[in-house]
């Protein structure tokens, strides 16, 4: 894998701090302040595995993905919210790269994140198989989307992230 920054910010809109965020393509994952994993899934088609939220107005449409649970490997907790959030088994999982945010300043009341440094990993996989129509509570429906269709829905820090999945062929 060839190592390397994709992205870097100090703007991020969702972020309502100082901040920083760094996306690194790396040869392996941190271990440390890991809050939440992510996958891009693929069908046999190529097309991406995406789902609609139901309670989220923000977010009509994203690739599944949450908290990792404690005690919960990331390899598990990547297949347990694809699953949840969208009824597929996935298979041929492999890390591609990770979402470094770095917040300055004090400590916000009853924030739950480790700080002031959290990771987000991303994922490439391989759907499975269909394995359930009842989904998570905040999904209303999972279909695939074509890579041209999800790279323009998503925000910058995330689109580096597939483009970097095509062009490096994983």
């Amino acid at each position: 894998m060839n190592k390397r920054e994709l992205f870097k910010s100090n703007d991020v809109p969702y972020i309502n701090i100082k901040h920083c965020l760094i996306v690194k393509r790396e040869n392996s994952f941190p271990s440390d302040n890991v809050t939440s994993v992510f996958a891009f899934v693929r069908n046999e088609d190529g097309e991406f595995l995406v789902f609609e939220h139901s309670m989220d107005d923000n977010r009509k449409i994203d690739i599944a993905g949450g908290h990792v649970e404690k005690n919960e490997s990331f390899l598990t907790a990547v297949q347990r919210e694809v699953l949840e959030e969208t009824g597929y088994s996935i298979k041929n999982i492999k890390y591609v790269a990770t979402k470094y945010i770095s917040l300055y300043g004090e400590k916000p009341i009853n924030y739950k994140y480790p700080f002031p440094n959290s990771n987000m990993l991303f994922f490439v996989a391989n759907v499975d198989k269909k394995v359930t129509d009842a989904l998570f509570d905040d999904s209303a429906k999972a279909f695939f989307m074509s890579y041209n269709d999800l790279y323009e829905m998503l925000p910058d820090e995330t689109k580096c992230i597939l483009k970097s999945i095509i062009d490096d062929d994983i």
